[in-house]
């Protein structure tokens, strides 16, 4: 990946609220997640938990 790549993505999460700039030094950044972030990232695990065991399911009826 990129840099830009990086850097949109970046500020596409941090527009929507997922992250949070923390600390700025020169051209370094810090950021944080946020409880919006924390919650969404905690709801795409779940999500691939039950895509695996779906899965697994279906892998175990062949």
């Amino acid at each position: 990946m990129g840099p830009g790549t990086l850097y949109t993505i970046l500020a596409k999460f941090e527009s929507d609220g997922y992250i949070y700039e923390t600390n700025r030094e020169g051209r370094a950044r810090t950021y944080t997640m946020s409880t919006k972030g924390t919650d969404a990232l905690h709801n795409a695990i779940d999500n691939y938990k039950q895509i695996i065991l779906d899965a697994q399911e279906v892998l175990k009826e062949n």
